[in-house]
């Protein structure tokens, strides 16, 4: 769903549109992180976290890894309405980060084409 909807995004012939579609191009986009829903005050949609990278490493360029942590969180101890994301969350977010492979579902790579 998160590359469809990167595919989408940066299709639509707007000034925005073609900003996206050349930050993707331009293989500046190295990682996008899907969030759970309700981790902020002011909305219950899911946030997601984009890493550019200017200077990727020579293994990690052409590819976009895609992290699906919707899942990775508990309720909020103290705001009932609220998610947050626990160390252990983090620290799983962060392993697939550092791996950059494609594995069950959580992580997927997404290949440029060039």
């Amino acid at each position: 769903m998160t590359t469809l909807t990167l595919l989408i995004a940066i299709t639509i012939p707007t000034p925005s549109g073609l900003i996206r579609k050349a930050i993707v191009n331009d293989d500046f986009v190295e990682c996008v992180i899907l969030l759970p829903e309700k981790l902020f005050y002011n909305t219950e949609a899911p946030g997601a976290i984009i890493i550019f990278n200017k200077q990727k490493p020579e293994e990690r360029k052409g590819k976009i890894l895609f992290i699906n942590a919707s899942n990775e969180y508990e309720k909020h101890p103290e705001v009932r309405k609220l998610n947050w994301l626990g160390e252990e969350h983090i620290d799983r977010i962060v392993k697939a980060y550092r791996e950059f492979e494609d594995t069950d579902g959580f992580q997927g790579l997404f290949h440029l084409r060039r």
